[in-house]
């Protein structure tokens, strides 16, 4: 399950784990940039990653390709998109 929340320009995606066994995860889209945070029951503080929408679309179209295309891991060549 997933909530979309907007707070000023950005927005707040909450997806929740339904086993309960992981954190909720949050997904903030900003205009210029993207936060990645879960909180850490161990140091009692989220942890965070900052990246750009590219990172975010990359992820996106690997996820599909090996979800929907049915790509395996090991073909050659695979991971390789867009200059490097």
């Amino acid at each position: 399950m997933f909530t979309v929340d907007k707070e000023g320009e950005s927005t707040i995606v909450t997806s929740l784990d339904n086993s309960g066994f992981c954190e909720d995860l949050q997904v903030i889209v900003d205009p210029e940039l993207i936060w990645v945070r879960q909180w850490d029951e161990h140091s009692q503080e989220h942890q965070v990653m900052i990246i750009q929408h590219q990172q975010l679309n990359d992820v996106i179209t690997a996820i599909e390709k090996l979800t929907v295309g049915k790509q395996p891991y090991e073909k050659p060549g695979f991971y390789t998109q867009g200059p490097r």
